[in-house]
C-alpha cells in the first residue's frame, strides 16, 4: 500500500495486497470495542446518508504556503541580484546567471504549486447511504465511484513512512475476483491520528451504517459539520480546520505556531479559490432524499453557536 504522500493519493488498480493487509481487515457486521468518533470528518448526517470529506482535506494549503514562501524568497533574491549586476556591469552577462536561475527556481515553485493544489477540487467526497446501502466516491479526475457498502474489503491502511508517527486510514478496496489484486482502492473518511483514532472512525461509520445514526453519536455530545456542501470552504472554517490539524500539547507552542497556522489558512484560501466544488450526479441526489421528519439532520446550519461560519 502507498502512503499519504499528497492530496494527489490515488492507488493503482490491480496493486497485490499483501498477508499482513489482509490481516488488518475491518469488517462491517463487527463490532470493535472502541468509541465511535468523527474527528471533525462530516460534511452532512442523516437518516438516509452521511458524507465525509478526503483523508487530505484538512492538509490542502500547506504545500502553497511553503512553496509561496520560497518562491517569494527566490523571487525577491533574483530581482535584487539581477538589478545589482546590471547596474554595475550595464549589460547582463553570465556573470549575473546565478539571479537567472534564482528567478527560474521562484517560477517553478509556482508551477509546482499550481499542480498540487491550484485548480483541482476542493475536496473529494465519500459518501454513505444507509438506505441504499451503497458507498459513493468522488473520483479526482470527477468521476464517481459507486459500489455496495457490503462488498468493499476495508482495512487499516498504513502510510509509507515509518516510524511513531506512521499514519494511517481506512482503505477501500473493491475486489473483483481475487482478493490480492483489488480493482479500485478509495480512503473512507477524513485524518485521524493514530492507529486507536482511525478505529474509532471507523466504528462511527461502522455503526452508522449498520446501527442508524444514534448508534454512531452516541458518544458525540455536540456535532460539528464542514461548510462543504455549501460552496468554497469560508476563511473561518479553514482557520478551524487548520487549528485542529497542527493542533498543539500546550499554550505556548500553540502561540508560536500561530503565524505558521494564519499563513497556512491564507493559503488555503487562495487555493480553494481556483478550485471546482464537487456536484454529484442527479441520479445519485436522487437517491439520497432526506425525510421530512427525519430528526436526524445535521449540516452546518445546525452547528453550536460559534461553529456555523457565516452560514
Amino acid at each position: 500500500m502507498q502512503g499519504i504522500p499528497n492530496n494527489k493519493l490515488q492507488f493503482k488498480p490491480d496493486q497485490r495486497l499483501e498477508d499482513e493487509e489482509l490481516a488488518r481487515q475491518l469488517f462491517q457486521n463487527e463490532p470493535l470495542d472502541v468509541s465511535p468518533q468523527y474527528w471533525g470528518s462530516l460534511i452532512k448526517l442523516n437518516s438516509t446518508y452521511l458524507e465525509s470529506p478526503d483523508v487530505v482535506y484538512g492538509q490542502q494549503g500547506w504545500l502553497t504556503m511553503w512553496c509561496g514562501v520560497s518562491s517569494f524568497g527566490f523571487f525577491a533574491v533574483g530581482i535584487l541580484d539581477l538589478h545589482s549586476s546590471i547596474t554595475q556591469n550595464k549589460v547582463l552577462t553570465f556573470n549575473n546567471i546565478d539571479g537567472c536561475i534564482l528567478l527560474w527556481l521562484a517560477a517553478l515553485f509556482f508551477i509546482s504549486i499550481s499542480k498540487s493544489e491550484f485548480f483541482k477540487y476542493t475536496h473529494m467526497p465519500v459518501r454513505l447511504n444507509r438506505k441504499t446501502r451503497m458507498v459513493h466516491v468522488f473520483r479526482f479526475d470527477g468521476s464517481v465511484l459507486s459500489v455496495p457498502w457490503d462488498e468493499v474489503f476495508f482495512n487499516v491502511g498504513l502510510g509509507r513512512y515509518k516510524g511513531p508517527f506512521q499514519p494511517t486510514f481506512i482503505a477501500g478496496h473493491v475486489m473483483e475476483g481475487s482478493k490480492r489484486y483489488p480493482k479500485e482502492t478509495f480512503i473512507l473518511g477524513g485524518h485521524a491520528s493514530g492507529l486507536a483514532a482511525t478505529l474509532s472512525l471507523w466504528e462511527f461509520f461502522r455503526r452508522y451504517m449498520e446501527e442508524g445514526p444514534e448508534s454512531a453519536l452516541e458518544d458525540t455530545p455536540q456535532l460539528v459539520c464542514l461548510p462543504l456542501d455549501r460552496g468554497k470552504e469560508p476563511f473561518s472554517a479553514g482557520m478551524t480546520v487548520v487549528h485542529r490539524e497542527m493542533g498543539s500539547p500546550n499554550w505556548f507552542l500553540g502561540t508560536i505556531l500561530f503565524p505558521i497556522r494564519v499563513l497556512q489558512s491564507c493559503a488555503r484560501w487562495l487555493a480553494f479559490r481556483t478550485c471546482k466544488v464537487p456536484v454529484w450526479p442527479k441520479e445519485i441526489e436522487a437517491t439520497c432524499t432526506i425525510e421530512p421528519e427525519d430528526p436526524h439532520v445535521h449540516d452546518v446550519t445546525t452547528n453550536p453557536p460559534g461553529y456555523r461560519f457565516g452560514y
